[in-house]
């Protein structure tokens, strides 16, 4: 929930999230191009920050909904984030490296 009592969810097989807001109007507030957003958590500024899976992306998302990456992990998927009470933000990361592959 951010503080103005906004309830966040994020959902997999078209990794998106939206806002309920405290009438219980969905509205969607993020699309991504990820298969699934696996944990979003919210910063001292009111931003989300979301992991993902299928590329494993940190995202820190602005109250306006524009993204930021933050980390492009070599790992498919960030399972967990915390932030501490300095800002630091820490993130777990599972799965196989996923084949990237370059043309010549």
């Amino acid at each position: 929930m951010d503080a103005k009592g906004n309830l966040f969810v994020a959902t997999g097989e078209k990794g998106n999230i939206y806002k309920i807001d405290g009438s219980g109007k969905k509205s969607l507030f993020y699309e991504s191009e990820e298969d699934h957003i696996r944990k979003i958590v919210f910063d001292n500024k009111g931003n989300i920050v979301a992991g993902t899976a299928n590329k494993g992306i940190l995202l820190r998302i602005d109250p306006s909904g524009k993204a930021f990456v933050i980390y492009d992990s070599p790992l498919v998927e960030i399972t967990d984030v915390f932030i501490d009470a300095k800002g630091y933000i820490y993130a777990a990361a599972t799965g196989d490296t996923p084949l990237r592959t370059a043309r010549p």
